[in-house]
């Protein structure tokens, strides 16, 4: 699924900043479910967080694990350490 370039900007805020809120790290296919996207759409927009230069700090972990068939699967998983006032909601006061 190829997106536009507005709406893949505003999927990478959106998706930074429900993974900075959760406080854990979630995989490719939990970012994928709750956002409505395929995988292979959700890992183009996370790798493109990753390269992100706008003060966001997250890291990617792959683990290698075995599934019920016995085939061997690498999950990802996507966590934000710290996030720029910029991503935070903005409140008229």
């Amino acid at each position: 699924m190829a997106l536009p370039w507005a709406k893949r900007v505003i999927l990478e805020r959106k998706i930074a900043r429900w993974v900075w809120e959760e406080k854990r790290a979630i995989t490719l296919p939990d970012i994928a479910e709750h956002f409505g996207i395929d995988v292979p759409a959700t890992r183009k927009i996370v790798r493109s967080i990753l390269r992100r230069t706008d003060g966001i700090k997250c890291s990617l972990e792959s683990r290698q694990d075995v599934d019920n068939s016995g085939n061997k699967v690498i999950f990802e998983s996507l966590e934000v350490h710290e996030l720029p006032d910029s991503y935070q909601p903005f409140i008229r006061s």
